[in-house]
């Protein structure tokens, strides 16, 4: 089994998330028995494979979870500076698996691998339709990848982007781009190999019970 820690160092009075627990029948029930020996609490998010480099594990038959504690605004950007570390949070983070280690480590049997379905379907099919592309564009949202809905979810939005500059706010769920329906973060991301800084977009966003359609000029990622 794979424990895969991938943006740990914000944790602040979240769960610990818990992304692709459904690859194995155990994970959900090790983390739940976690958070009640230890008191930190956990959440695990299923559907989430593709956001780290457990889905490598998975595609082999390896049961993999991504410990993760959310991305922000500085996610991927030099402005991701150690004193915005939580340090109090990175040690729950370090509880929460080594817990999970030294129970694998002491287990006699290896975890039930369940999961067959994990990066297939919509998810391998937009990855294959763009191969070959690299992605070269964004709209300045940082997505919520605790989203369990249809779309994808806007955590935030980054400051003078093409998405400030639409109007998109944190909680919009951005359900299609062109008329393209999106299912879920993979197909978004696939969805957008297929533009050029500069091009415009037209963006279908569900805001509570309000439908709107906003366009942007996308920027160079």
């Amino acid at each position: 089994a794979v424990i895969n820690m991938d943006t740990v160092g914000r944790l602040r009075d979240q769960p610990v998330s818990i992304l692709a627990a459904e690859s194995a029948s155990e994970w959900p029930h090790i983390f739940r028995g976690i958070g009640f020996t230890t008191g930190i609490a956990t959440r695990t998010i299923p559907g989430a494979s593709e956001s780290s480099d457990q889905q490598s594990f998975i595609n082999a038959g390896i049961p993999a979870v991504q410990v993760f504690t959310g991305a922000h605004l500085d996610y991927h950007r030099p402005g991701d500076t150690p004193d915005k570390v939580d340090a109090d949070g990175l040690v729950r983070v370090a509880t929460v698996v080594r817990e999970a280690a030294l129970y694998l480590a002491e287990r006699p049997e290896p975890l039930h691998f369940s999961g067959e379905g994990l990066g297939n379907g919509t998810q391998r099919e937009t990855r294959a339709s763009a191969a070959g592309n690299r992605r070269r564009v964004s709209l300045g949202t940082v997505p919520d990848f605790a989203w369990q809905g249809e779309g994808v979810r806007v955590d935030s939005v980054v400051p003078g982007s093409p998405a400030e500059r639409a109007g998109l706010k944190p909680g919009d769920v951005i359900t299609a781009l062109d008329g393209q329906p999106l299912a879920d973060l993979a197909a978004f991301s696939a969805a957008l190999k297929k533009y050029r800084p500069g091009d415009r977009v037209r963006a279908e966003i569900r805001r509570g019970a309000d439908r709107l359609d906003v366009e942007l000029e996308l920027a160079a990622r």
